[in-house]
């Protein structure tokens, strides 16, 4: 017969199977909260609450381990904005500093390989400073802005399809950075709010449950739940 008292070595939860009832809804608006910021239209249900509380325990998390907050919002890599979209119809004119290496003179110089015929083009775009749309920009490899007359497109693109191209491409890695990072933060608040649910009971089935209270939110230890942060 089970005994009634409590176990004297507390043990450390770390499966979805180990939560209760009682927290299995613990961070629902959590999730409808995701579902919104990150445009999914995920609501709290089963199979959300499974995904949620799996991504909580992943990498060997347990309700006894540190509580990592997530870094700092990760910067936009180059290749996530720019696209190639095609290459150089024929060598690039020479840079200032490379007429000037020449002495002056350009007879048989050429531009570096990036910047010569059949090296790849890219296209990008930039928020205009008057704040009125995109501004698109053609560059090299080397992020040197370049005109568009020397680009021969891919596919056969209009420079309208290859700005369409680049646009979606955007798009893509830009919901996947900011998505990710939401998701991030979802996972520590929903973990700081399993620690803060199992200190007040610190009991789950008859069983002491360790936990690490050093994970609650504090402004010493990670971002409390600022729920404007996604």
């Amino acid at each position: 017969m089970a005994s009634s008292q409590v176990d004297s070595h507390p043990i450390a939860l770390s499966r979805l199977k180990h939560i209760d009832d009682g927290a299995l809804a613990l961070c629902d608006d959590l999730i409808n909260l995701l579902g919104k910021k990150n445009q999914t239209g995920e609501t709290a249900n089963p199979t959300t609450r499974a995904k949620l509380w799996d991504r909580v325990f992943q990498h060997g998390w347990d309700t006894g381990s540190f509580n990592p907050p997530p870094g700092p919002f990760p910067e936009r890599q180059r290749s996530d904005s720019t696209l190639h979209v095609g290459v150089f119809n024929r060598d690039l004119p020479l840079s200032t500093a490379a007429k000037r290496k020449a002495n002056g003179s350009t007879g048989g110089a050429r531009p570096p390989p990036h910047r010569r015929a059949g090296a790849p083009a890219f296209l990008r775009p930039n928020q205009d400073p008057d704040g009125f749309g995109l501004v698109w920009q053609t560059v090299d490899e080397s992020n040197m802005a370049v005109g568009s007359g020397y680009v021969q497109f891919h596919n056969g693109w209009t420079p309208q399809q290859a700005r369409a191209e680049t646009a979606a491409h955007f798009d893509r890695h830009e919901h996947a950075r900011i998505g990710e990072y939401n998701a991030a933060l979802v996972v520590f608040w929903a973990r700081a709010r399993l620690v803060r649910y199992l200190h007040e009971s610190r009991t789950a089935a008859g069983v002491a449950i360790k936990v690490e209270e050093a994970v609650l939110p504090s402004v010493e230890n990670g971002p409390a739940e600022d729920h404007g942060a996604l």
